[in-house]
């Protein structure tokens, strides 16, 4: 059975005799800090091959324990929910991000009726019922005293989903959303945001600060409080707090940084510090850190450098205006870790000074890999674009002020996730093989590097293991404890599984082996095809092996259904949406996919394709901007059909309300992109209606594809404004359907 190798359901933490109990009672058990970096890559650190100035990171992973193969999560909040509970995140309730749910309708309709998609982190009693307990309330009802500061990301409405109303901690003071800036107030002490005024009104709320102190609306900053610096003052603030009442409990402190998550701010000095070793570009720094990635060990000395990825330019083709941009933004973003190290120090020192930091076990880690995109909702992009400066050369002295917002690019990406591939968000090693490492001057094994398999999920069960305390739940923990590696014993199972699935995203390690889907630069979307690396020979995932290893391939499958049936998956793919936001517009899209009625394990690792006799399900979506909405329009349709008969031409064909095919039109001019003669497939306003809704299914084909009409077909959709401008909205690439007589005449790519 399959189930007896998921070494991700074992359990490690046993119950307490009551002399147990009293013995680690009068040892003193350990305090702990946990520490939470934000978007970092794996070697932005010194000490895991960066050129950035970490000296307080670097000693505490040098005098520590590095995990070289710890896996977190693609995105931050999946990250945080694994943390805090030692379970997957689909058992605490973050089966998908609640952004992702509200902007892919057709995936929250499947997945509200589903266990585990709350889109937050659930209620005690729906945790209750599904086995999870969070570890921070378990410490304090077993007398350790609990603080949190930082990025919460799990739930944004005061009152009844902050962590201190919901007794996770004895004290908070925590930004209740994913992200803000790091400049948190002005020379006055008025605090600074790039929150619209729509994350406060959707929550009811009449408030400007996303920060919330125990419970209440948190405003008092001092002036020209910054992320990194204020965060740790305000532990500093609890634990001297906690030392003043008689030290009588020991202490579990969580920091969760938003460094250096975007927007990218650093003061002056430490930009101006980094700005000339930027300028050698991407490339040269990319290969410096690889290099003195073989010196310290972590890769073989024999690597070869991978390619760029494909959206990446050389630095040398580069313009001089784009290099003096690029440039600083990394700069900027060097100062932002500096800072975030700078922080670090400051902490280390005071549990020095107060006698603590010897019987202090840490464990830092990021959340995930760094970005190469910046990301947000309609609503915050506008907020942004209104009220801070971006990355441009009219602003490039400002790139890095409390005035600018610049996030990520895949160049500088790429550079910080060196050596792995991809970005945050993807399922690849550059999205979810993060640094870590973990510090206990009391270990009997120090300076070492651990490659065994660990995750997120382990924390949970090594600190309560550490602490002594029992896991109440009777439904074991997921992750494994780490206990023995203080103990000097670095024996792993070398068996070990990992899975992972988030928005249809897969991924499944065991040993050697790995399972990842592809993110289509192209079209913005999930690849349906899932790829199998072999770590050990190409540790950098760059050779897909699943038509040469399809036992292998399945086998790793088969844990991958079996994490899924565990976690009560609900799959919303093969139909995976082309996400295409309106590249001329401030918000809105335009989604489409297809659903293939494939009833085997063979679909997840074929591209998008379907046979005659299946069933497709062929639609689009369209969310017109805010400026479209009520206005009158026609809603036009189209497919470019590209027969697989040599010698045959295209056909260009039209839907209309009435017949999805109508066959006699050539559209071929729309596309490119002008619109005559084209028929309407939709009118708004028509009988009853007021003009374009927010949003609006445009369903193309539904049935069972019949006779010979085998090929590629392209999908348009959009619509024209009849409001006297004529403006032409549509997708800028279309959506496709492969279709052939058999499976085995279907073509993937490799």
């Amino acid at each position: 059975m399959l189930k007896k190798t998921l070494t991700y359901t074992a359990s490690v933490i046993f119950s307490l005799s009551p002399l147990n109990e009293a013995i680690a009672q009068e040892i003193g058990r350990p305090n702990f800090v946990t520490i939470i970096i934000d978007d970092m890559g794996f070697s932005d650190m010194g000490v895991f091959g960066g050129e950035i100035d970490t000296p307080n990171l670097d000693m505490l992973a040098n005098q520590g324990t590095i995990l070289t193969n710890f896996y977190s999560a693609p995105t931050s909040t999946p990250a945080r929910a694994m943390f805090f509970t030692g379970k997957d995140h689909h058992k605490a309730g973050i089966g998908n991000m609640d952004g992702y749910i509200t902007t892919r309708p057709p995936q929250k309709e499947a997945q509200k009726k589903g266990q585990g998609y709350e889109g937050k982190l659930s209620k005690e009693e729906v945790l209750n019922t599904r086995g999870v307990t969070v570890f921070s309330k378990v410490l304090k009802e077993n007398n350790y005293h609990t603080m949190m500061v930082g990025k919460w990301d799990l739930g944004d409405e005061d009152g009844t989903e902050d962590p201190y109303n919901r007794g996770l901690f004895d004290e908070t003071l925590v930004l209740l959303p994913g992200g803000d800036v790091h400049y948190l107030s002005d020379n006055t002490g008025k605090p600074l945001t790039s929150q619209p005024d729509s994350y406060y009104t959707k929550r009811g709320r009449n408030s400007k600060s996303p920060y919330n102190k125990n419970g209440q609306e948190f405003t008092e900053f001092p002036p020209n409080a910054f992320s990194t610096d204020f965060y740790t003052t305000e532990a500093i603030k609890m634990l001297t707090t906690w030392a003043a009442a008689g030290k009588q409990q020991p202490f579990y402190l969580h920091i969760t940084h938003i460094a250096p998550h975007a927007p990218f701010q650093a003061p002056p000095d430490l930009i101006n510090k980094y700005l000339p070793r930027y300028q050698q570009g991407w490339d040269v720094i990319r290969a410096e850190r690889f290099n003195k990635l073989k010196s310290l060990g972590y890769i073989p000395a024999t690597a070869t450098l991978p390619p760029r990825p494909t959206e990446v330019k050389p630095w040398d083709s580069l313009e001089p205006n784009e290099k003096q941009v690029e440039a600083r933004r990394m700069a900027v973003y060097a100062g932002l870790v500096e800072m975030l190290d700078m922080s670090i120090g400051k902490l280390v020192q005071s549990l020095k000074d107060s006698g603590d930091y010897d019987n202090t076990l840490f464990f830092i880690f990021s959340d995930n890999g760094a970005a190469a995109i910046e990301a947000g909702s309609p609503d915050k992009q506008k907020f942004v674009n209104a009220h801070f400066t971006k990355d441009s050369i009219q602003d490039v002295d400002n790139m890095g002020s409390a005035s600018s917002f610049i996030a990520a690019t895949a160049g500088w990406g790429m550079v910080s996730n060196t050596p792995f591939n991809r970005f945050k968000a993807e399922t690849f090693d550059g999205g979810m093989h993060t640094a870590a490492f973990v510090h206990y001057p009391s270990s009997n094994a120090k300076g070492i590097k651990y490659s065994c398999l660990t995750s997120v999920m382990d924390i949970a069960p090594t600190i309560l293991d550490m602490a002594g305390v029992a896991y109440p739940d009777p439904q074991p923990l997921e992750g494994h404890s780490m206990k023995s590696i203080f103990e000097g014993d670095l024996f792993c199972d070398p068996d070990r599984v990992l899975a992972f699935e988030m928005d249809n995203a897969k991924m499944v390690r065991q040993g050697n082996w790995k399972l990842a889907q592809q993110w289509d630069v192209a079209r913005n979307r999930w690849d349906s095809n899932v790829y199998l690396f072999n770590l050990f020979k190409d540790p950098f995932e760059q050779n897909d092996l699943h038509w040469q290893y399809p036992d292998k391939f399945n086998e790793l499958w088969g844990f991958y259904e079996e994490y899924a049936e565990d976690n009560q998956v609900v799959e919303v793919g093969p139909r995976v949406y082309d996400v295409k936001a309106l590249s001329t517009l401030e918000d809105g899209m335009i989604l489409g996919g297809t659903l293939v009625n494939y009833d085997d394990s063979l679909s997840h690792r074929i591209c998008n394709v379907a046979q005659l006799n299946d069933t497709v399900d062929v639609v689009g979506e369209i969310y017109p901007p805010s400026a479209h909405v009520g206005k009158p329009a026609q809603v036009l349709a189209a497919v470019n059909y590209q027969p697989d008969v040599e010698g045959v031409d295209d056909m260009w064909l039209a839907f209309n309300g009435k017949d999805r095919f109508d066959s006699g039109v050539g559209v071929k001019k729309w596309l490119y992109p002008q619109v005559e003669n084209l028929p309407t497939y939709l009118n708004f306003p028509g009988t009853g209606d007021s003009g374009l809704p927010t949003r609006l299914d445009v369903p193309l084909y539904e049935g069972m594809l019949f006779g010979s009409l085998t090929g590629t077909y392209n999908f348009w959709v959009g619509y024209r404004l009849q409001d006297g401008t004529g403006t032409l909205v549509y997708n800028q690439t279309p959506f496709i359907l492969k279709v052939g007589l058999d499976k085995s005449q279907l073509q993937c790519d490799k």
